[in-house]
């Protein structure tokens, strides 16, 4: 790795140098992520924008997130000041990759701050083709008062529930609420009120059929919901 001293952030995005990375991350241990991090530092965002370098990115959290030197280039992509940037980066083609990472390996400082970051306008990220997955993480995986804010956001509106299960996206973070204790009965009885609208509906059908609400059998309907991002 020494012959890339000063060249791993370029490396990182480039289709082939990057293999070099990820191979040197899985045999060289510590001694690899600590370099790779520190040479990373101050490019974090570049490498989360590019296909190879957010692999590079993801591959580093997921092995040593708790290293120091993983832990200070993390706060670079997610913690202040850049904070702002951070739904932004959950709505990247590739650096929503990095932030999922960050939520499933991060501290739990950071990952309160991705979660914080779409909090300013859940429902639109709820729909978002690349928020979403970021947002599924986080009713699953951050810190238990977050989830719990998420969630009753996400609930707060008459039929916001049922509009979320008519949506692609959405309603796979009703799938998300659904699988935690705390909030499946709320979920459950939101469903049950909304379950007109969710029979017209292909996504919302289908939600009805796994939770027995709704015999399987007729071909469901054209979806309500758009199938692009944003």
């Amino acid at each position: 790795l020494a012959g890339l001293r000063g060249a791993v952030a370029d490396a990182s995005c480039s289709p082939t140098a990057s293999l070099v990375l990820l191979r040197a991350l899985d045999t060289l241990g510590r001694e690899a992520a600590d370099f790779v991090a520190a040479e990373l530092r101050g490019r974090a965002r570049d490498a989360a924008g590019t296909s190879h370098g957010c692999a590079v990115l993801c591959h580093l959290l997921e092995r040593t997130a708790g290293q120091s030197a993983t832990e200070a280039l993390v706060e670079e992509l997610v913690g202040e000041p850049r904070g702002g940037d951070v739904a932004a980066l959950c709505c990247h083609k590739y650096g929503h990759l990095a932030a999922m990472s960050v939520m499933r390996c991060g501290a739990v400082r950071h990952k309160g701050i991705v979660a914080d970051a779409l909090h300013g306008d859940l429902h639109r990220y709820a729909r978002h083709r690349f928020a979403s997955k970021v947002l599924r993480e986080a009713l699953v995986l951050a810190p238990h008062n977050v989830r719990g804010s998420l969630a009753r956001e996400l609930m707060s509106a008459p039929g916001s529930t049922t509009a979320l299960a008519c949506h692609c996206f959405g309603v796979l973070l009703v799938r998300a609420m659904l699988q935690q204790p705390r909030f499946a009965k709320q979920v459950r009885q939101c469903l049950t009120r909304g379950q007109a609208r969710l029979r017209r509906d292909r996504y919302g059908y289908d939600l009805l059929v796994e939770l027995g609400l709704e015999a399987a059998g007729r071909p469901p309907l054209p979806a309500t919901a758009a199938l692009g991002g944003a």
